[in-house]
């Protein structure tokens, strides 16, 4: 038996459910949905029952025998890390090691095994597409309004779906930490190349959490129409936008899977180069998708700044002034994002700073220097006095 722990949004969840059933064709078990974490939770719901998918749910009992100590939280937690030291065919518990990275020896596993993770990657689940595109239809159908949308959409040889990912992207500080934002200059760069490989033909329908947002943020983009609403939900908004015959999309599972989901063999599908914030994600644009790298001169205004003032609201509970710093604290937000000097690297670095030092003021007052190494294993501990101090250039003090 596949037990597959279904988290985050429906994007996400897909991703989960498509590994899930991957494994129990090839395999030939049972899949069973472990839906736990969403119980207390605010932002997100279960939303897989509403596509033709036979939704097993597994049993909390089962759970626990499986895992060892999964009624409690911190022991769980310890439990299944230390399962990632076992070799993958001895492992009950097999959590995802690097978001982004397709894992090849997940699809390998067999027997009863609980699988943790994001999964994003269509290599995962390629050899069963025929399969997931059958489950991920609807199991009720479109309103007639969006089935005539859907039509229109389908019927344009150049309609191109844009989905933009903004809301917690662009206020919530934590997820900014990981996530890349895709600026103004991702969406409206991307519009003009796919309208370009389209003879300057395309239409676009824009979909996204932040409709409001794309009535000014879009403005210079030729022919387009905002699509999305309050009302629709996720699934039939992603079913909508995968009757477009080409798109272009953020960095968001919501948007990769309408856009996967087109079935069209000569569709244009345009994904950001850059997925999280800190690391690569190479697995996740799919075969023959287009990373596109913007223009990002910009990208202080649309990303440093947002995120400045998110952090700053929520520590000191007031809204960050940037255009008439008053407080200190608001001062050093304002040098932070405006003042920008390749200077003050030199500053900064406790080795450069030294021959700033030497020339300004004298060798006196620089401390002897016994040495500079780029790792541990080329010091030489044997030469240093029996008294020194060791310390990284970025350090302080």
């Amino acid at each position: 038996m596949i037990i597959m722990r279904i988290k985050g949004g429906l994007g996400n969840q897909m991703f989960q459910y498509a590994l899930g059933c991957k494994l129990s064709l090839e395999h030939n078990s049972d899949l069973k949905l472990d839906l736990s974490w969403f119980e207390g939770q605010k932002k997100r719901v279960f939303e897989l029952d509403q596509f033709n998918i036979n939704v097993k749910i597994a049993d909390n009992d089962y759970i626990r025998e499986l895992i060892p100590f999964s009624s409690h939280r911190v022991v769980r937690g310890f439990s299944r890390h230390i399962q990632k030291w076992l070799p993958a065919a001895e492992r009950l518990v097999y959590m995802e090691s690097k978001p982004g990275f397709f894992d090849p020896q997940v699809v390998e596993i067999k027997g009863n095994k609980y699988l943790d993770g994001y999964w994003q990657s269509e290599k995962y689940f390629k050899n069963v597409e025929n399969q997931i595109r059958a489950r991920f239809t609807l199991n009720q159908p479109l309103s007639n309004d969006d089935m005539e949308l859907a039509k229109e959409m389908a019927g344009n040889r150049n309609s191109v779906g844009v989905h933009i990912r903004r809301r917690d992207y662009v206020t919530d500080h934590w997820i900014m930490r990981s996530h890349y934002i895709c600026t103004p200059d991702y969406y409206l760069e991307t519009m003009q190349f796919i309208n370009d490989q389209l003879n300057g033909n395309a239409f676009f329908y824009v979909f996204s959490d932040d409709p409001e947002w794309c009535q000014t943020g879009l403005k210079n983009a030729s022919q387009y129409r905002i699509v999305s609403t309050r009302t629709r939900s996720n699934v039939n908004e992603l079913i909508l936008m995968s009757n477009c015959r080409h798109a272009i999309i953020s960095n968001s599972s919501f948007g990769w899977w309408a856009a996967w989901l087109i079935d069209n063999p000569e569709k244009i599908v345009i994904s950001p180069k850059k997925w999280f914030y800190n690391h690569a994600a190479p697995d996740i644009p799919a075969e023959h998708w287009i990373t596109y790298q913007h223009e990002t001169s910009n990208d202080g205004k649309y990303i440093d700044i947002p995120y400045a003032k998110s952090r700053y609201l929520e520590k000191y509970n007031r809204e960050l002034n940037l255009e008439s710093p008053q407080a200190f604290s608001e001062k050093l937000q304002w040098l932070k994002l405006y003042d920008h000097d390749p200077f003050y690297s030199t500053l900064a670095d406790m080795f450069a700073v030294r021959e700033y030092i030497s020339e300004k003021i004298g060798e006196d007052y620089v401390k002897q220097l016994f040495g500079v190494y780029q790792s541990s294993s080329e010091i030489e501990w044997k030469k240093l006095p029996d008294r020194f101090v060791l310390k990284a250039t970025h350090g302080c003090g």
